[in-house]
């Protein structure tokens, strides 16, 4: 095999294992909300010889599947399906012990080939407040979460420099230091250059905060309803995309001079 082709499959190889197959991503990136249950679906790239779920949180398996002597694949607590390859299976979110975390989703093909799958449980976006008015000298922001009490933590940050303005563990332990809300932060007061931005960031979820003019420094609600933060993301799949057909053609053709 010529050594350029030789790394061109190396590349390939390696990269296959990055690209997500969550068939449903853009929903789950959405968010749970406690208790919330929504089915998670998994392309496969393979036949396969076994696959387990697990949670970060628990070294239990959470769904487990194993190939029986006729060929059939045997899933408990989900399904495969043999004709598209795809896992499925419902998971039911709690926000203590899932907010944040991730969720692996590991198999073994046929051939011995391994895969793994990461997916990270985000809470739910409806769940966030974030408005801000500013006179242009000072801006009064609000950051809320309907789960904040079962959270690790919620902030304000400045999206321009990155920097985490106030983060508050519960209404009583803010740093820095800050009388806190019974659902997050309330009237949160700082000098406001012109253009800045902010987000209201909590267990790796985040939502941008709306900002107005307003001289008495007051404002009206913005509910989150679309992911915020995620157009790297975006344009890194669409990238591995491209990248995914170029190996497939560069593949093909190598596969046609050697017949």
């Amino acid at each position: 095999m010529d050594f350029k082709v030789a790394v061109v499959f190396q590349l390939c190889t390696l990269l296959q294992g990055i690209i997500s197959e969550v068939v449903n991503l853009e929903e789950l990136n959405k968010g749970f909300c406690h208790k919330d249950s929504k089915p998670v679906r998994v392309a496969l790239r393979c036949d396969i010889h076994n696959a387990t779920v697990t949670n970060e949180t628990s070294e239990d398996l959470f769904v487990q599947c194993s190939k029986m002597l006729k060929g059939d694949v045997h899933c408990h607590s989900g399904r495969h399906d043999r004709i598209n390859g795809v896992l499925e299976y419902n998971f039911t979110f709690d926000h203590s012990w899932h907010a944040g975390k991730l969720q692996w989703i590991n198999y073994t093909c046929d051939n011995g080939t391994q895969f793994s799958e990461s997916l990270r449980l985000y809470p739910c976006l409806s769940g966030f407040t974030a408005y801000g008015t500013h006179n242009g000298t000072h801006v009064n922001i609000e950051c809320k979460h309907i789960l904040f009490n079962m959270s690790k933590g919620i902030s304000i940050v400045d999206n321009s420099a990155g920097n985490h303005l106030i983060t508050c563990l519960n209404r009583n332990q803010c740093h820095p230091q800050y009388k806190g809300h019974p659902n997050g932060i309330h009237g949160f007061i700082r000098e406001y250059k012109p253009g800045s931005g902010f987000l209201c960031t909590m267990d790796g979820q985040s939502i941008e905060v709306d900002l107005h003019v307003d001289n008495t420094i007051q404002g009206t609600a913005k509910t989150g309803s679309q992911p915020e933060g995620n157009g790297g993301g975006h344009l890194v799949s669409y990238l591995l995309g491209i990248f995914s057909h170029f190996c497939v053609t560069v593949m093909l053709k190598y596969t046609v001079i050697n017949v």
